[in-house]
């Protein structure tokens, strides 16, 4: 499958990304691909304009290769692994100005370059018709090369947890979705920026379907 995408923006002017997977299937129950990609992400309004903006922003260009395998052990059961490697640059971010420990201002600056690679697995379980669970781990590694700036792989997680068990019925069907951040330190330069570095939330969902013209739902974000 190859693709090819346009983007125009008015600031940032216009650029071409081309993109190509090679899916093979290696039986009934397993297929792997590889994968080549381009992107080109412009600087947003707020990155631009505000009093922390920046009008001379380059876009964030870059390229990213993967490899993945997906296998069916049956019809209930699946586990997908896949890996990536990222080169991207002028990516976009934020440059502080300290005074000692104290924040004094900053503005959004062009990174030269930043490598990232990393890999995930999910698996997928159906235990009946009504209930089914998901659970997944992504695994991540940046850095940022010749940054006047901070790194942005400080605000990305080490790792990251997924897990979600759903339960869905005819006219009612709720979920609850765990997601544990592993070693997210953000802005080295201040220490206990975030309360902590790594942590779990849970959400939970419920929906229920009175008649055919109403449904009602209740949703509880970070319930702990």
């Amino acid at each position: 499958t190859t693709g090819m995408r346009y983007d125009y923006h008015s600031k940032a002017g216009g650029e071409t990304s081309p993109s190509a997977t090679l899916d093979y299937k290696l039986s009934d129950k397993t297929h792997m691909f590889v994968g080549y990609k381009e992107y080109f992400v412009a600087p947003n309004q707020y990155q631009y304009f505000t009093p922390y903006g920046n009008e001379d922003l380059k876009p964030e260009s870059g390229r990213t290769y993967d490899i993945g395998i997906h296998h069916a052990f049956d019809n209930d059961c699946t586990i997908r692994v896949h890996a990536f490697k990222r080169k991207a640059e002028d990516v976009i971010a934020f440059q502080s100005i300290y005074e000692g420990n104290t924040w004094v201002g900053g503005s959004y600056v062009n990174i030269n370059e930043e490598k990232a690679n990393g890999w995930d697995i999910q698996l997928d379980k159906k235990f009946d018709k009504n209930v089914k669970a998901t659970a997944g781990y992504t695994h991540i590694v940046s850095k940022s090369i010749n940054s006047g700036a901070e790194s942005t792989n400080y605000y990305i997680p080490k790792g990251e947890y997924h897990i979600s068990l759903d339960y869905t019925n005819q006219d009612f069907d709720a979920s609850i979705l765990g997601r544990g951040v592993i070693d997210r330190p953000g802005v080295i330069t201040v220490s206990n920026v975030f309360p902590c570095d790594t942590y779990w939330v849970w959400d939970a969902s419920l929906n229920y379907k009175v008649n055919k013209d109403v449904k009602v739902y209740l949703k509880a974000n970070n319930l702990f």
